[in-house]
C-alpha cells in the first residue's frame, strides 16, 4: 500500500490494488486455485490504515474466500492491543468484519460500480499527484516544512539501507 502510493497517490493506488485483486480472484477461480491475500496495514492512511471494518468491507468480492492474512504495523499494535479492553474490542471487530466479508457476498449481489468513472478518477489523481511531486518548487518546499534532512541522516527504518 505505502509503496504503491509513492508512484501515483492514494486514490490511484487503491484503485489499482482493487483491480489487481479482482483479476487475481477471477484467475484463481478459473484455475481452481485457492488464493490467499496478505495485507499489511500501517498507522497512516498512506500505509493502509483506518478502521479494520472499513478496510475489510472495501475489499473486492471473493478476496477473503480463500483466507486472508493481515499484519498491522508497530505503531498501531500499541494503540489497538496494549490495553486488554481495546484488544478484545479490536479482535472482535476484526472477527465480525472478516465473517461479514466472507458470508455477505454469498447472499447479497455486489454493488455494480462504473469502472470507467473509477478509471477516470484514478487517471486524474495520478496526473495531479505527479504534477505536485514533479513541480520544481516541491522539493524546496518539502525540505523547508518537514524534518526530512534529519530523517535522511538518521539510522532508523524498517528496511535495510
Amino acid at each position: 500500500y505505502s509503496d504503491s502510493n509513492k508512484d501515483g497517490g492514494i486514490l490511484a493506488s487503491q484503485y489499482n490494488l482493487f483491480r489487481a485483486q479482482t483479476d487475481l480472484v477471477a484467475m484463481a477461480k478459473e484455475a481452481g486455485v485457492r488464493l490467499r491475500f496478505f495485507h499489511g496495514k500501517g498507522g497512516s492512511i498512506s500505509r493502509g490504515a483506518g478502521p479494520m471494518q472499513h478496510f475489510l468491507s472495501s475489499l473486492p468480492c471473493g478476496t477473503v474466500e480463500g483466507g486472508m492474512r493481515v499484519t498491522e504495523q508497530g505503531e498501531t499494535i500499541y494503540q489497538k492491543y496494549s490495553n486488554p479492553k481495546n484488544a478484545a474490542y479490536n479482535i472482535e471487530l476484526t472477527t465480525a468484519s472478516t465473517a461479514a466479508a466472507v458470508i455477505l457476498p454469498q447472499h447479497v449481489a455486489p454493488v455494480e460500480t462504473d469502472a470507467s468513472v473509477l478509471k477516470w478518477l484514478s487517471d486524474r489523481s495520478i496526473e495531479a499527484y505527479r504534477a505536485l511531486v514533479e513541480h520544481p518548487d516541491f522539493i524546496p518546499f518539502w525540505s523547508s516544512v518537514t524534518p526530512i534532512d534529519v530523517l535522511e541522516r538518521s539510522k532508523i527504518g524498517s528496511r535495510p539501507a
